[in-house]
């Protein structure tokens, strides 16, 4: 369960986390999506993964990598992959900057899970992984290395969830990032929403480590506006 917090709270401790943390991000590329170039292209357009996601490779089911993606779509139920602004209407925003990643898996008919993969040199000295997502279906699986890296939330906002799981054990290694969407319960429909992945310096906090940080956070924050008044 995921406690909602002020907007402040949330917000100054996720911007702690990833100042304090930040580093050098290997030879990953392109882990906010906004070196996409779709220029030229209307939203629905099928386009080149090339153009909407450079660096990332694309999967569906599975095995099968494509080569096209789509622009600025959202499904209905199908399994489809998209870099999405906030021309794809409906009331869809990017979680950050100009582009988000947009993946569906499908729960109709035959269940198919979707993912977009990069292997790269993992920066050295990092602790963990961090990523802003919203989930609008199963949990999604975030592997490093071929191992299943547990994400858990560590601030949530209106329009995302900032999560963080522990990659210690693959700093300045070679390895393969990938995110998979699930496919979600039959009938039903699915959608993550990926933006601002970091390999960060600093170590996720406990469970404990995190309620104390939050009311400290918390406690300066009343004291500032008490003295405001």
């Amino acid at each position: 369960m995921i406690v909602q917090r002020p907007a402040w709270l949330a917000g100054g401790f996720a911007l702690l986390l990833s100042a304090a943390g930040a580093t050098g991000q290997g030879t990953f590329q392109n882990l906010g999506f906004e070196s996409a170039r779709v220029s030229g292209y209307a939203p629905g357009a099928y386009i080149p993964i090339t153009a909407g996601l450079p660096g990332w490779a694309a999967g569906v089911d599975g095995s099968n990598k494509s080569a096209t993606i789509y622009y600025d779509t959202q499904s209905l139920g199908g399994a489809l992959i998209s870099v999405n602004d906030a021309n794809t209407g409906s009331g869809f925003t990017p979680i950050d900057g100009t582009f988000s990643a947009y993946l569906f898996s499908q729960g109709l008919g035959s269940p198919i899970a979707t993912s977009i993969s990069q292997t790269a040199l993992v920066p050295g000295g990092i602790l963990s992984l961090e990523v802003k997502m919203r989930v609008q279906g199963p949990a999604p699986v975030v592997m490093l290395g071929g191992q299943v890296i547990n994400m858990v939330p560590l601030a949530s906002f209106p329009t995302y969830t900032l999560y963080g799981g522990d990659a210690s054990a693959f700093a300045g290694q070679v390895a393969t990032l990938s995110f998979t969407e699930p496919p979600p319960p039959q009938g039903s429909l699915s959608g993550l929403v990926l933006d601002s992945i970091l390999f960060s310096s600093q170590a996720i906090p406990e469970p404990g480590v995190f309620g104390l940080s939050a009311l400290g956070a918390f406690l300066l924050g009343w004291r500032v506006l008490r003295g405001r008044r």
